[in-house]
């Protein structure tokens, strides 16, 4: 249940954070046409993009975890047929430390869309103010040098 439940998280958060991007990008759109504000619509899009992998992504990881899980139902099935009953053994507690692992998984899935899109906002901005700055100095110092020179 808990497994499941985690999903569902993601999903929900995943939808939360879309409604949130979708609104928020009409803003973006509008103030990347200022001076100061280009980096704003390429910030966006990055993250809008990232969190839409959040479902590709955990359909991919639901799917492995499908697989595993079929195994194991087919491993009690097995024992089922064999001995007419089933009890709880050591592939039972493997199944259940397994179920904590994918709940772990799925906590993980943001983390690994941004391994696929890298939407970092505040080093984009923080490259543009250290260009500004560059430019800046730099030509205060060849001012600085013209009037030495002269």
């Amino acid at each position: 249940m808990l497994f499941e439940a985690a999903a569902v998280c993601i999903n929900t958060v995943r939808t939360f954070y879309l409604l949130i991007l979708a609104i928020l990008g009409q803003l973006a759109f509008g103030l990347s046409v200022f001076d100061g504000f280009h980096y704003t619509l390429s910030n966006w899009l990055g993250k809008y993009i990232n969190v839409f992998l959040w479902l590709p992504i955990a359909n991919i990881f639901g799917s492995l975890i499908a697989q595993v899980q079929q195994q194991m139902v087919q491993m009690d099935i097995n024992q089922l047929e064999a001995s007419g009953q089933t009890t709880f053994g050591p592939t039972d507690a493997a199944y259940l430390i397994f179920l904590v692992l994918a709940i772990v998984g799925y906590c993980t899935v943001p983390s690994i869309a941004n391994y696929i899109v890298q939407a970092g906002g505040l080093t984009t901005h923080l490259q543009k103010t250290e260009q500004v700055v560059t430019g800046v100095v730099a030509g205060a110092g060849r001012g600085v040098q013209s009037i030495i020179n002269d």
